[in-house]
């Protein structure tokens, strides 16, 4: 499980993302149907992610997020940079 003490309250919603993807490969049975909910604080904290959720994961500096969602078509950074 991933747990971190922080506060509700530090969190800024920027914006919610329906999501929908089919099972790869495709057997017309499983898929992912979901509404994703973008949140950002700035904290200190330390990560234990679920690995079944989370393949990768990497601190970056405003400018470095500039830049990543400039150059990404990942379709989160493009709903994010467009809020």
């Amino acid at each position: 499980m991933f747990y971190v003490k922080v506060p509700l309250e530090s969190f800024e919603y920027l914006t919610r993302i329906h999501y929908r993807a089919g099972n790869v490969p495709h057997d017309g049975i499983f898929g992912e149907h979901e509404i994703d909910y973008i949140l950002f604080t700035h904290r200190d904290v330390t990560l234990q992610p679920n690995v079944n959720e989370v393949r990768d994961y990497r601190y970056v500096s405003k400018e470095e997020l500039k830049d990543m969602i400039g150059k990404s078509y990942w379709y989160y950074f493009m709903s994010i940079k467009q809020t």
